[in-house]
C-alpha cells in the first residue's frame, strides 16, 4: 500500500538526483498503480470478491514488472551514483521490502492453491 512513498522522485530531482523526467514519471506512476491494485486486492479479499486471486496475481505481476523496470532503468541512468538522503534510504530499504513482501505473497497464493487443491483431492 505505501508505494506512493515513489512520488518523493518529484521532490529528489531538485535536490540532485539524476532522473530524466520520463523515468521519474514511470516509475511514480507505475508505483502509484501498484499502490491502487493493493487497495483494490484488500477490498477483493475483506468482501471475498469471487476473482480476488486473480487481481492479487495481476498486482503481483505488475508489482515485479515495475521494480525490475525501474531497477534496469536506474542502472542505465546511473541513478545510484546521484541518490542521496531520502532516495538512497528508499533504494537501501524500501525497495528491498517491496521485493520480500511480494514474494510473499506470491508464496502466499501458492501455498493457498496447493492447500485448496490438497482438499479437493482428499474429499474425492
Amino acid at each position: 500500500m505505501f508505494r506512493y512513498i515513489a512520488l518523493q522522485l518529484f521532490s529528489a530531482q531538485e535536490y540532485g538526483l539524476e532522473a530524466s523526467d520520463p523515468l521519474r514519471d514511470e516509475i511514480a506512476f507505475g508505483d502509484l498503480l501498484g499502490a491502487v491494485l493493493a487497495l483494490a486486492s484488500l477490498f477483493a479479499l475483506r468482501f471475498r470478491w469471487r476473482y480476488s486471486a486473480a487481481l492479487i496475481w495481476l498486482f503481483v505481476l505488475a508489482t515485479v514488472i515495475d521494480l525490475g523496470n525501474a531497477f534496469v532503468q536506474g542502472v542505465r541512468e546511473d541513478l545510484f551514483e546521484s541518490a542521496t538522503d531520502i532516495s538512497w534510504m528508499i533504494l537501501i530499504f524500501y525497495v528491498p521490502a517491496l521485493w520480500i513482501s511480494v514474494t510473499l505473497v506470491a508464496w502466499q497464493l501458492l501455498r493457498a492453491r496447493r492447500d485448496g487443491l490438497h482438499a479437493k483431492a482428499a474429499s474425492h
